[in-house]
């Protein structure tokens, strides 16, 4: 259970980082809107 919760925190840490430095290229955030919204 440790195990599960620690990969999920460090790949949840992941997502958010790679989404914020995402957002400072306007080209990619472009992309990441699109994504999102479907």
């Amino acid at each position: 259970m440790q195990k599960h919760l620690k990969e999920a925190v460090i790949t949840t840490a992941v997502v958010l980082v790679t989404i914020f430095v995402a957002r400072k290229i306007p080209m990619v955030n472009g992309v990441v809107t699109k994504a999102l919204n479907g």
